[in-house]
């Protein structure tokens, strides 16, 4: 992320941003309909070897509270980081340059 900032500036915070919050949104949309819900996110976890990181238990306890499917969602997003961070790093040129046409 520094070269990105060095080389870029404030179009690579724009743009990890700006993916952070389209996968939060969507992650926050698929909860509140109920496609993605604590069973699926642990079953996900645990295919991802996660479970060594991420404590499978207090995740269903939090879908109890009223900010669960935030919960979920946030949880979700933290999941994908490399994905997001990759896609930051892909993106940020092509952007760049369109912003400087």
């Amino acid at each position: 992320m520094k070269n990105l900032w060095n080389k870029y500036g404030y179009t690579s915070i724009f743009t990890y941003f700006t993916i952070y919050l389209a996968t939060f949104i969507s992650f926050w949309i698929l909860t509140i309909n109920n496609i993605l819900d604590a069973t699926k996110l642990i079953k996900l976890i645990s295919v991802l070897k996660l479970d060594h990181h991420i404590n499978s238990s207090k995740i269903e306890q939090k879908m109890e509270t009223p900010f669960g499917k935030l919960f979920i969602a946030w949880i979700s997003t933290k999941i994908v980081e490399p994905f997001r961070l990759f896609s930051t790093i892909t993106l940020t040129p092509y952007i760049y340059k369109m912003i400087k046409r």
